[in-house]
């Protein structure tokens, strides 16, 4: 989704709570990613945003407001999740040409 929609404004950003750094660098040689990733050891944004699931997405808006939470990855919801990511961009397009 970032390559695809980078373009259009969408920032995709990776937290990774691993406390040894060789361990998340192992798993994104095996598993590259074409996204920021933010490393966060002390969990302290998983307990801002109350995460109870691995993987969680959160969709947040431009003006910080969290829009979405998907809890785990479910590939038959990707078209679903691609849709909100596509109106989210297309309404951000037409208000910041207001």
């Amino acid at each position: 989704m970032q390559r695809k929609y980078a373009d259009a404004g969408l920032v995709v950003i990776g937290i990774n709570e691993d406390q040894a750094p060789e361990d998340a660098a192992a798993f994104l040689e095996e598993f590259p990613v074409d996204f920021r990733i933010v490393n966060d050891p002390d969990g302290e944004i998983a307990r801002a945003f109350e995460l109870i699931a691995m993987p969680s997405t959160y969709v947040i808006a431009r003006d910080g407001t969290v829009v979405a939470r998907h809890l785990g990855f479910k590939t038959a919801k990707e078209s679903e999740y691609e849709a909100l990511l596509q109106r989210l961009l297309e309404d951000s397009a037409a208000s910041s040409q207001r």
